[in-house]
């Protein structure tokens, strides 16, 4: 997980300092690399972006190496995660001594330890897992207090001020970007917590052996022994069928229940009873405390390195990138260098623009018949594709309807046009209003066909690329014939 993060944190450094490189020479230098890693159609997004990172890395200078935040922010990540769990070490040891607090007095109040030690550490257990579910579902004080109180947060205002990389900025507009510092945050919670627990486990264990611990229980109010037992028994109910020494009888729940004003002397068998309660605490701070946090840690280092893998997957920079690696060179400044066939492809004219899972298609103005929109579709794809048609002929309100029906997810969308034809107005008007629909995000490829369903011929593309350049807009692409 950690050799992904220093990739992504260092790719998307690299190409943010690339974009100061003429287009014209990305596109050239990318779409080389690709045809030399020969990308298949189905490989994830992200290993393509590594493959290529591989391939680019070899050309970047050893002193540009040294400038990238990947490695900074790896080690620092590991000094955090050790500094937080020996944080909670010492916290859980100082919390620990306090509440097993015995001075041969009054036994330790088993409410009060097992409520301080575990109760409260689980309540703020529950409130973390209803803040992956989002703010709206707890009041906006308390979770500003959980924000202050969390170590997490202090970590990762503390990696930002270090690593400048965006990644831990509470207001990033990126989802990617709060993905993972959401569950990487969450992790370094648990790892917090986890070391207050073995802390906590230490003090007992320690106590147990070389101090004479007597425990009880007592209450104000009105309640039945054999009610409390039944409670007690309830809570240890996911070990009581293989540790039953750990589970309290009736006897020892009886025997335990202290007065304050108590002043009777007990005999030494039953100041003996009143230790026997050490295994039921010890297997409640272990089942109730620390293999939670233990669950819980592990699930937010998976989701970590999921939203590593997003990462390497969204965003402008990334889509642009695995654009320039697997489609046909596209330019808008007129006559570009055209690509010669790879050798083993069967389709010729638009071989390159094989559809994955967020890719959507648009056929414009009955581009297509239904059985040449089928061949086209099976011919780039193994996964079925719900193309949207759209006409320049129906309204606004009709092509929005189906430009809804696009997923949310797709990065990517080629809109199927008749070649043979200029870019009229009509066109135009549906590109600004799928632009508004979609998004800044989503890159657009125009693809002009002729009437075989192939890539028009280079005179028809330019056409295409200088009429639609006038839009101005930096992610609408013109595909150019390949063969």
């Amino acid at each position: 997980m950690r050799s992904n993060l220093v990739a992504a944190v260092d790719i998307l450094q690299w190409l943010e300092e690339d974009a100061r490189t003429p287009e014209q020479e990305r596109i050239k230098r990318d779409r080389q690399i690709g045809r030399q890693l020969d990308l298949a159609p189905g490989q994830p997004r992200f290993r393509r972006v590594l493959a290529w990172w591989d391939e680019i890395g070899t050309r970047t200078t050893a002193e540009s190496k040294t400038t990238r935040f990947g490695h900074r922010l790896a080690t620092l990540l590991n000094l955090a995660s050790g500094m937080l769990a020996l944080f909670g070490f010492f916290v859980g040891i100082g919390i620990a001594g306090i509440a097993f607090g015995y001075h041969g007095d009054h036994p330790v109040n088993l409410f009060a330890l097992i409520g301080v030690l575990v109760g409260i550490p689980f309540v703020l257990l529950i409130v973390s897992l209803l803040l992956l579910r989002g703010r709206a579902l707890l009041p906006v004080s308390l979770v500003d207090a959980m924000a202050v109180l969390n170590p997490g947060r202090w970590v990762g205002s503390w990696l930002e001020r270090h690593v400048p990389v965006g990644f831990f900025d509470s207001v990033s507009r990126r989802a990617s970007h709060r993905s993972f510092a959401r569950w990487q945050l969450l992790a370094f919670s648990q790892l917090s917590a986890i070391g207050y627990f073995i802390g906590v486990f230490v003090v007992a264990i320690a106590l147990v052996v070389f101090t004479d611990l007597a425990f009880g229980w007592s209450t104000t109010l009105l309640v039945d022994s054999a009610d409390v037992g039944n409670g007690l028994r309830l809570l240890a109910l996911p070990w009581s069928g293989w540790l039953p020494v750990a589970v309290p009888d009736t006897e020892l729940v009886e025997a335990s229940r202290f007065y304050r004003l108590e002043t009777s002397a007990r005999s030494g068998s039953q100041a003996a009873l009143l230790g026997l309660w050490w295994p039921f605490v010890l297997m409640t701070i272990l089942v109730y405390g620390l293999v939670p946090r233990l669950l819980l840690f592990r699930i937010a280092n998976w989701r970590t390195g999921r939203s590593i893998r997003t990462l390497l997957e969204e965003g402008p920079e990334i889509t642009a990138l695995l654009d320039r690696l697997c489609t046909p060179t596209v330019d808008f400044e007129g006559a570009v260098e055209r690509e010669q066939p790879e050798p083993s492809a069967e389709t010729p004219g638009v071989s390159g623009l094989d559809i994955d899972p967020q890719t959507a298609v648009v056929v414009w103005n009955q581009a297509m018949t239904n059985d040449q929109l089928s061949a086209w579709l099976s011919a780039r794809s193994s996964i079925s594709v719900a193309p949207v048609r759209a006409s320049e002929w129906q309204s606004a309100e009709e092509q929005r309807a189906g430009l809804s029906q696009i997923d949310e997810t797709s990065r990517r969308l080629l809109i199927l046009t008749k070649g043979w034809e200029p870019p009229l107005l009509a066109f135009c008007d549906f590109l600004a209003l799928t632009r508004e629909e979609l998004g800044g995000e989503i890159v657009i490829v125009i693809v002009p066909l002729d009437t075989t369903t192939r890539c028009v011929r280079q005179q028809d593309r330019d056409v295409w690329a200088r009429a639609l350049a006038r839009q101005g807009d930096p992610k609408l692409y013109v595909v150019g014939p390949i063969g």
